[in-house]
């Protein structure tokens, strides 16, 4: 009993404050919030992910750690872009790490040839993994030292889970996707395709048959794909490296799991072990712009447009007839255009201005920047939603689609798909996003719901971090639907034996 009073008086906010600041909120005010941190504690921390874009949140995450006195030890194939005190880094760059979905022909490839390609990737870093030496030393020499072990949550994840067993620490999981079905399977988490739609593909779930179809038919072909290449992938693996090791049962111990979503973006039910800190990688400051990028913003006379397609996907997998489609439209209209392109572009206007790279945040915070042409990546979304700039979203792969489509339901952009792109239908989105102050105000004011919270982001991940290190694992936050075999879970068995008994009645009855 002693035990659960504890963990029942242990929560981010107790009863009455969580009443004045639900109620505050729906008068439009804010109530602010103290913690207190715990002791210093020693992170472990898996990413062997290749995305350089999604790397962005973890660093967020890192950073914060570290700032709230904690030590962490990175395992990844990218480093913080700056030296911290505190902090350890592993590069786990290896030969096979080196294909990245920057290789993705997205263009051609069908769901099973993505699913492929993307499981011989993780089945690389799972391999390599087990190579580093570096690694293999602190799994043989780290027992007591550490306290809890960041993971990488979703495709082969079961690979590492061996780490946190061998050093007997529990295991807190990250997404950078505001989703994933695999995760949400995990956890026991309600995800009914009805009302939640996929993150990998554009469907705003209005209620029609079609979208329900069309969701409920995504949902159960991925968990089948994921389930049979996965399964193939990790019995090889284990075989060969843990032969104790039980993955189907043990490689769902998360204890925690934290989302880069947000309740403004897309309401949904989760339970108490899975936690929203979306726009963790947002400061409320921003940095200086370059000289040369502020001058081009501040002298246009009619706002500036802030184009890119992100870190992931480069120039040159941009076709030819794509890129003439944007040169062509930004000829001809008045903003000034910043775009963010590795190659060089032939007769670019002199209204644009090319970079291989861009502060994107910072020029998003820029008052005349006007309109956001984006892939609509999560990291950026975050950021055109803190600054209240409007999109115009040309989605391309894995999450962009449905990140794109909750936008588009928001009013916040236009949705425009790549394969059908022309000058027309981009240059109507440009002068619809900019012309109409509709998009500008549902901007505005999804940003506003965005920022007004009990905890910021960050507060939020140093709390649950601690919470889960206090509690040793936290196994009281677990629903019993994270264990329960789906059969039960969707009450078939309850369904079977009531139309058994229906039947049987019925029969009777005729019968007699």
């Amino acid at each position: 009993m002693q035990e659960i009073s504890r963990t029942f008086k242990d929560r981010s906010l107790f009863p009455q404050e969580s009443v004045v600041y639900w109620t505050e909120y729906i008068l439009m005010l804010t109530v602010f919030t103290w913690l207190t941190y715990a002791d210093t504690a020693n992170i472990i921390v898996i990413y062997p992910v290749q995305v350089k874009s999604h790397f962005f949140f973890l660093e967020a995450i890192l950073k914060n750690l570290i700032q709230a006195g904690h030590h962490v030890t990175l395992i990844a194939p990218f480093n913080l872009s700056k030296p911290l005190k505190n902090f350890t880094f592993i590069d786990s760059d290896t030969t096979n790490t080196k294909q990245t979905f920057s290789n993705y022909d997205f263009k051609s490839m069908t769901r099973f040839e993505y699913v492929r390609f993307v499981s011989n990737i993780f089945e690389g870093y799972c391999y390599d993994f087990v190579k580093l030496q570096k690694v293999q030393n602190i799994v043989n020499t780290g027992k007591k030292k550490f306290d809890v072990l960041f993971l990488s949550v979703g495709m082969l994840h079961e690979c590492f889970i061996p780490v946190a067993k061998t050093l007997d620490i529990p295991v807190i999981g990250i997404i950078s996707l505001r989703s994933l079905l695999q995760a949400d399977n995990i956890m026991g988490n309600p995800r009914n395709p009805a009302v939640f739609p996929s993150e990998m593909i554009n469907v705003q779930l209005s209620g029609t048959f079609y979208e329900r179809l069309l969701n409920t038919m995504n949902d159960i072909g991925t968990s089948l794909l994921n389930h049979f290449i996965v399964s193939w992938i990790l019995d090889k693996f284990v075989s060969q490296h843990y032969t104790t090791y039980d993955w189907r049962k043990d490689g769902s111990n998360i204890s925690l799991l934290f989302y880069n979503s947000h309740s403004s973006i897309l309401p949904r039910p989760l339970v108490p072990n899975v936690i929203e800190i979306g726009g963790i990688h947002i400061s409320s400051s921003t940095n200086p712009l370059p000289q040369n990028i502020l001058e081009f913003i501040e002298n246009s006379q009619h706002g500036v447009i802030l184009f890119t397609f992100g870190s992931t996907t480069k120039s040159f997998t941009v076709s030819v007839e794509m890129r003439k489609i944007f040169r062509d439209v930004f000829a001809k209209i008045p903003q000034r255009v910043i775009w963010k392109f590795e190659e060089e572009i032939e007769n670019l206007s002199e209204n644009v201005l090319r970079l291989k790279w861009i502060p994107q945040r910072d020029i998003l915070a820029h008052k005349n920047v006007k309109a956001f042409i984006t892939h609509c990546g999560i990291a950026g979304m975050y950021e055109a939603i803190y600054e209240a700039v409007p999109l115009v979203m040309i989605p391309l792969f894995v999450d962009q689609p449905g990140n794109a489509a909750l936008m588009k339901q928001r009013g916040v952009g236009v949705y425009l798909d790549f394969r059908s792109l022309t000058k027309e239908k981009l240059i109507d989105a440009i002068n619809s996003v900019i012309n109409d102050t509709s998009y500008k105000e549902k901007m505005m004011e999804l940003s506003r719901r965005y920022k007004d919270r009990p905890m910021t982001p960050q507060q939020t991940l140093i709390y649950w971090t601690e919470y889960i290190i206090k509690h040793k694992g936290a196994p009281h936050l677990k629903t019993v639907g994270a264990d329960m075999p789906l059969y039960q879970y969707l009450l078939l068995d309850i369904l079977l034996k009531c139309t058994s008994i229906s039947v049987e009645t019925t029969n009777k009855r005729k019968t007699d």
